[in-house]
């Protein structure tokens, strides 16, 4: 797919249609940039958990055994 840049400020841009949009699954105006090998790589950013939903997660997922070690 070939896409015309449009000039911002003095930048460039590139519009992202919405059907690119939806089928990147992006939900936000984020994107993660990378290089790689010489291209430039867009994709959705990865959500990383908040420390209290990891530790939210963590104390649903090993309840059974924080029971048996407080025995």
């Amino acid at each position: 797919m070939i896409r015309q840049m449009t000039k911002i400020g003095n930048s460039k841009g590139l519009v992202l249609s919405k059907d690119v949009r939806d089928y990147m699954g992006l939900t936000s105006d984020e994107l993660e940039v990378t290089l790689e090998g010489g291209k430039v790589v867009l994709s959705a950013p990865v959500r990383r958990q908040c420390f209290e939903e990891a530790l939210a997660d963590t104390l649903v997922q090993f309840d059974e055994a924080f029971t048996n070690l407080s025995k």
